[in-house]
């Protein structure tokens, strides 16, 4: 029986096969007056730069996936928007970045600012900007009670219930302290937000896969990644 899956696999294995074939930039060590010359040094800098290829790579092969999964468009390079993907029927168009750190401030805004041209000529569509990998939970969100009860006392907070209901406790009360709050508060993976007069959405991990690889009511996500890891060759998640 022919499924979505098979369609999506003879849809995207093709053009993931074709990247892979495609040669890697053969690392030239540069030196300067303050890199390390050593063999020990050339080395490092030779896994630094294939890490940075890999990393690159996997950044592509994920705005892959979302472009080439049912009813979506993956828009290239020199496309008119200047953006990634986008949904057949426009419901939505999106900027993909594989990790939350991708973009510094200015890069950001450059970003919002193609959002934002697009939401001011097309209105009714959602535009998106996606992040594949966000932001880690802290370790700190992992308070033990006996810790989260100590920042209560230390408050006069009451320290009475389970850790949830302790930690809920805290945040209601440092909502006024910035600090205090933020290492007990679990990253948002869906927000909007208004740029140049109109509202953009951020959507990251979870939030995005569920977004993106839904359909008829069934979440087709671990399926997705595990199917694009066999065709990079990669141990299936």
């Amino acid at each position: 029986m022919y499924t979505m899956m098979d369609e999506f696999d003879n849809r995207i294995t093709p053009v993931i096969r074709a990247r892979q074939s495609r040669p890697v930039k053969p690392f030239i060590f540069e030196p300067n007056v303050l890199s390390d010359n050593t063999e020990f040094g050339i080395q490092a800098a030779k896994a630094a730069c294939e890490y940075t290829q890999r990393k690159m790579r996997e950044g592509e092969f994920a705005q892959l996936a979302i472009g080439y999964w049912h009813g979506n468009e993956d828009l290239g390079i020199g496309h008119p928007t200047g953006l990634d993907c986008r949904a057949l029927d426009n419901s939505w168009i999106m900027e993909i970045k594989n990790n939350y750190n991708t973009c510094n401030s200015g890069s950001r805004k450059t970003v919002d600012d193609k959002l934002a041209k697009y939401k001011k000529t097309h209105p009714e569509t959602r535009c998106i900007y996606g992040v594949i990998n966000p932001l880690p939970i802290p370790p700190r969100l992992h308070k033990k009670s006996v810790e989260l009860k100590a920042m209560c006392k230390d408050r006069g907070i009451n320290q009475s219930g389970n850790v949830e209901e302790v930690k809920l406790r805290l945040i209601e009360n440092l909502c006024s302290d910035e600090d205090m709050l933020r290492p007990l508060v679990k990253p948002a993976l869906t927000k909007t937000y208004m740029h140049n007069g109109v509202e953009l959405e951020e959507l990251r991990g979870g939030a995005l896969f569920e977004f993106i690889f839904t359909k008829d009511g069934c979440n087709y996500t671990q399926e997705v990644w595990s199917l694009v890891r066999r065709r990079m060759n990669l141990t299936p998640i």
